[in-house]
């Protein structure tokens, strides 16, 4: 597994288990700026929006 990766699932599970941004910058190294990009674009895509169409009234 390359360093970006390992760098990538660690700032995931850290993110995931609640730790701060802020500390996953000083735990990691990782840049800010970094660590939100990986967030957003590292996390699953949630189920799409809500369709009234899905609920009948």
């Amino acid at each position: 597994m390359k360093k970006q990766e390992i760098l990538k699932t660690t700032v995931l599970k850290l993110y995931n288990a609640g730790t701060k941004v802020k500390d996953i910058v000083t735990q990691t190294g990782v840049p800010r700026s970094t660590v939100y990009y990986l967030i957003k674009n590292g996390m699953p895509k949630e189920q799409s929006s809500l369709n009234l169409r899905d609920y009948p009234f």
